[in-house]
């Protein structure tokens, strides 16, 4: 217990300091490269062997590791004694190279999103064709454009995922699944009328699935309200269903 009028300043120790007077190395001289190429495999791992189902833009978490990683290892290169005068300027030159060809692909980038359909402007597009209070249902890619205009917005990749034994232990057959939740509206996109197209062929494993998707769409009496062609985004269809 400290004694009355002693300071709490005066028990807190000296910071840093060992007994034998030396200071203690500060953990910031500690190279990050191992943690981080630690966490890039990790990351990487995981990614790799608990995802069935990868597309690239998945891989836009591992970027920023990546980054970091190159980053770390550009550092480390900088700092290491070396009795080559040379060593650092490459790196200079390395560094500057890398950052003029980011800056030319990002030009180049948004030169390139200038040509094309901006979302909200397609969405807007989609939203005016449809009828006031409406269920809608489609992929999931138009759900954000469409909700400052349609509150009740269906993924169609649910009543197609309870088809799929792989994800049910008890799968349904598409216009079981879809008539759980009816849609009024049915938006076909690009992707949509591509996939369809696949399934058309007998041999194809989901052709069941296609033809119970037509099925359903002419024992509802769907009818054509809407078509839009766009050169970004394709060909997007809009199907009343009167039923």
């Amino acid at each position: 217990m400290a004694h009355r009028g002693q300071s709490e300043l005066d028990l807190v120790p000296a910071f840093n300091v060992q007994p034998t007077g030396r200071k203690q190395r500060s953990t910031f001289n500690v190279h990050p490269g191992p943690n981080l190429v630690s966490a890039l495999i990790t990351v990487g791992g995981l990614f790799a062997f608990l995802l069935s189902f990868k597309t690239f833009s998945y891989l836009a978490m591992l970027w920023p590791l990546f980054a970091l990683v190159i980053a770390a290892g550009f550092l480390h290169l900088w700092q290491a004694p070396t009795p080559r005068r040379w060593w650092r300027p490459v790196l200079a030159l390395l560094f500057l190279a890398g950052m003029a060809e980011g800056i030319v692909t990002s030009v180049r980038f948004h030169a390139a999103a200038r040509q094309l359909t901006p979302y909200q402007t397609f969405t807007d597009a989609i939203a005016v064709q449809l009828p006031p209070q409406s269920r809608v249902m489609g992929l999931q890619h138009y759900w954000l454009g469409l909700a400052a205009h349609h509150q009740n917005y269906q993924s169609i990749l649910v009543p197609i995922f309870w088809t799929n034994p792989n994800y049910v232990s008890q799968p349904f057959s598409f216009i079981q699944a879809v008539q759980m939740k009816p849609p009024q509206i049915i938006l076909l996109d690009q992707i949509m009328l591509d996939f369809l197209a696949e399934t058309a062929q007998p041999d194809h494993p989901l052709h069941q699935l296609g033809q119970d998707f037509w099925t359903y769409l002419a024992e509802r009496q769907a009818r054509l309200i809407a078509r839009i062609d766009d050169p970004t985004y394709g060909r997007l269809q809009i199907y009343e269903l009167k039923k």
